[in-house]
């Protein structure tokens, strides 16, 4: 046996045996303790960078549950598309200097508020816009891209398909 397996054995109060005659054992157990000279595996480990990277994937992840759930909003793909507007450092400056104008302080610039209330007060923004405009007999509506149809010719004024056969 080795020096480390007799280590783990005496550290975990098992017999030294128990590597070589019930390796089971080890598996049934809800814990182990390991010595001190045990290393974790290095794809374990973050970086600092890492672990920032995803401490931000987790705040964008939360707020998007956030606005899903406050706003009771059903495609996750709008609650991300606002959460990633709200993530944008230059919007964060845009709310922060119209804020400024009209309450007189600079709230919300650079990242002193939550990002997923920013993402909340756009969205609510948004539906109160697109309220106002039905209620003026406006239905808004977003146009098409000019090449979405380019498939059926139908961008360049063609009626043959894109590949030249009709």
């Amino acid at each position: 046996m080795l020096p480390q397996t007799r280590e783990i054995c005496k550290l975990n109060n098992l017999p030294a045996s128990v590597l070589r005659t019930t390796p089971h054992l080890l598996h049934t157990r809800t814990f182990l303790f390991l010595p001190p000279s045990a290393k974790p595996h290095p794809s374990l480990t973050l970086s600092a960078a890492d672990a920032q990277t995803r401490e931000d994937k987790l705040v964008r992840e939360r707020a998007e549950k956030k606005l899903q759930t406050l706003t009771k909003e059903v495609d996750w793909r709008v609650a991300k598309a606002y959460v990633a507007l709200a993530d944008d450092v230059e919007e964060r400056e845009v709310v922060g200097y119209k804020r400024k104008e009209m309450f007189g302080r600079k709230k919300g610039a650079g990242s002193s508020e939550p990002l997923d209330e920013l993402a909340i007060e756009r969205y609510l923004e948004d539906e109160e816009w697109e309220a106002e405009e039905r209620k003026a007999g406006r239905s808004p509506q977003v146009q098409k891209f000019p090449f979405a149809d380019f498939g059926r010719g139908e961008a360049k004024g063609t009626s043959s398909s894109w590949w030249g056969k009709s």
